[in-house]
């Protein structure tokens, strides 16, 4: 390797240290070294958003300029960038290892249980480099709850916190519905009860040709009303006679009448149908939609007879089963019956009678039986007796025995070893007594 070679080799080299010098101190000039939100406290006016910056340039300042971006809000899928409105727009030079923390605002008193995100600009030159241009994203999430608690311990203030469905129910009040001209800025001020959220205005849209409006906002229901029949002959109806009224259609751009039937009575329903089928109620129009309203008429009077219909089948039934109960009753029929129902029910506490013969009662016999042996038989049949007695004896000894596996065992048991060992000790004895 020659001497040129070299040189070549070393210039090289020197380029890529100085190009690589400049382009990290391009790169680390300028370090977010923190961003967010600071903690919000009850009765104040706004969410602060803050970055702190530091300038990691040892040589060289910093110029650096920053502002808001855009700013959305979310609520479940739905994104809007266009309620939010942040303030601060702010410039300054930063010298080497120095760092600045700018703050940015949002006005706004309803400061809990949002969500969503800003996105911020910085614009910076340090030295004679040129300039640089970032976006720095701060996500924002004050609903109440564990994760976010340190950001709101002093705007809870130990107060009760309720779950809710939707953001746009108040934590702090049972969830009951925010003020949503508050909360979203005007941008979304009705609340609609089925959706449970707030929602933006409808657009009402008049005939620019016309000196006076013939169309208004009607801000209880969020509708559009055409002021050109304000009241209609189905108003008329519906007022005059107390069957019906209207409702309006809550969709957006449509004025479409629903007539929906009160009825409660056959009669009336009749009546509405009567006038609807010789249009004494209105003039048939595409503006206006009857159909549901003969629907509900025509069912509610089929709901009026089957209903009557149960009620007498009912009455019916209960006032023959009455008669005949009473007819029962007077004639003695239903008391044998009850009787009788209550003789098959209860369970039968009759045994079978046994004839219980005491101990005393064995040797009272014995003893007479003894005297007529000895006064009135001769000897010679003293002897047949005796094997009549004993045969007496085997015989009511087997009927006991029997009798005795109608109970229980253990009863068996214990009487016929008793009965049997009195009465053979008794025969014996007296046996011994005739032969002497």
């Amino acid at each position: 390797m020659n001497v040129s070679e070299e040189m070549f080799i070393l210039r090289h080299f020197l380029h890529y240290l100085l190009f690589t010098n400049v382009i990290t101190c391009i790169e680390v000039s300028l370090r977010v070294l923190d961003k967010g939100i600071l903690p919000l406290e009850m009765n104040s006016v706004a969410i602060q958003f803050y970055l702190d910056i530091e300038n990691e340039d040892k040589l060289d300042s910093c110029e650096l300029r920053s502002r808001p971006k855009m700013c959305c809000l979310s609520n479940n899928e739905d994104i809007d960038c266009d309620i939010m409105e942040v303030y601060g727009d702010y410039y300054d030079v930063l010298k080497p290892k120095y760092r600045n923390t700018f703050l940015y605002i949002y006005p706004t008193t309803a400061q809990h249980d949002k969500v969503g995100y800003c996105s911020f600009i910085l614009e910076h030159r340090c030295g004679s480099r040129k300039n640089k241009r970032e976006s720095v994203r701060i996500s924002f999430d004050t609903r109440l709850k564990k994760k976010s608690q340190y950001l709101l311990r002093k705007y809870t203030n130990g107060k009760i916190i309720t779950p809710c469905e939707s953001l746009d129910q108040d934590s702090l009040n049972k969830c009951s519905p925010v003020n949503c001209d508050v909360k979203y800025s005007g941008s979304r001020p009705f609340y609609d009860i089925s959706l449970e959220k707030c929602v933006k205005t409808v657009e009402c849209l008049t005939d620019p040709e016309q000196e006076m409006p013939d169309v208004v906002y009607v801000p209880k229901s969020n509708t559009c009303r055409d002021l050109n029949t304000p009241l209609t002959t189905a108003d008329i109806y519906a007022i005059s006679r107390g069957l019906s009224i209207i409702k309006e259609s809550p969709e957006i751009d449509e004025f479409k009448l629903i007539l929906k039937s009160n009825c409660s009575t056959i009669s009336q329903n009749l009546m509405l149908l009567r006038d609807l089928l010789y249009g004494k109620l209105f003039p048939m129009k595409p503006t206006i939609d009857f159909r549901r309203t003969c629907n509900t008429a025509i069912l509610s009077i089929l709901i009026c007879i089957i209903r009557l219909s149960l009620a007498l089948l009912l009455f019916v039934l209960i006032f023959n089963t009455t008669a005949w109960v009473h007819k029962k009753w007077s004639s003695g029929e239903m008391k044998k019956k009850i009787q009788d129902l209550n003789n098959k029910l209860r369970p039968s506490n009759h045994k079978s009678c046994k004839i219980k013969i005491s101990k005393v009662d064995d040797e009272v016999t014995n003893r007479l039986l003894k005297e007529v042996i000895v006064s009135d038989l001769p000897l010679e049949l003293r002897d047949s007796v005796v094997d009549i007695c004993d045969q007496i004896g085997n015989e009511k000894r087997w009927k006991k025995k029997v009798m005795g596996d109608m109970g229980s065992k253990v009863h068996f048991k214990e009487n016929n070893t008793s009965d049997t060992s009195t009465t053979s000790d008794l025969d014996y004895e007296e046996k011994q007594r005739l032969l002497k």
